[in-house]
């Protein structure tokens, strides 16, 4: 059963992770207008408040999201090739660009 606030869209695209001073890359594999799934290895805690840049990408300049991990999805070594680790993350702010992508997947 799916609980989420607003039905996800597939999307793959780049994004950079910033947080505690460190960066990191990674992967959109969905989003929505209220949180989107991050392929990384970079795995910060529940509740860590931090800032993922997504790719400029046609029309849609680069975007600074402000996010709160709500869930991980941490895999064994073996499996990451099939189920990757990533990470839930719920949308604290975003600029209304990001709400334009989301409405475009539609």
């Amino acid at each position: 059963m799916d609980n989420r606030a607003a039905p996800r869209h597939k999307r793959r695209m780049t994004c950079e992770l910033r947080y505690e001073g460190r960066k990191a890359s990674g992967i959109v594999l969905d989003l929505s207008s209220t949180g989107l799934f991050v392929q990384t290895s970079a795995l910060p805690a529940p509740g860590t408040i931090f800032h993922v840049m997504l790719e400029a990408r046609g029309d849609t300049p680069a975007l600074d999201l402000r996010v709160r991990v709500a869930r991980q999805r941490r895999t064994e070594p073996r499996l990451a090739a099939l189920v990757p680790p990533g990470l839930g993350l719920q949308i604290l702010d975003a600029p209304s660009a990001y709400f334009d992508l989301v409405e475009k997947q539609q």
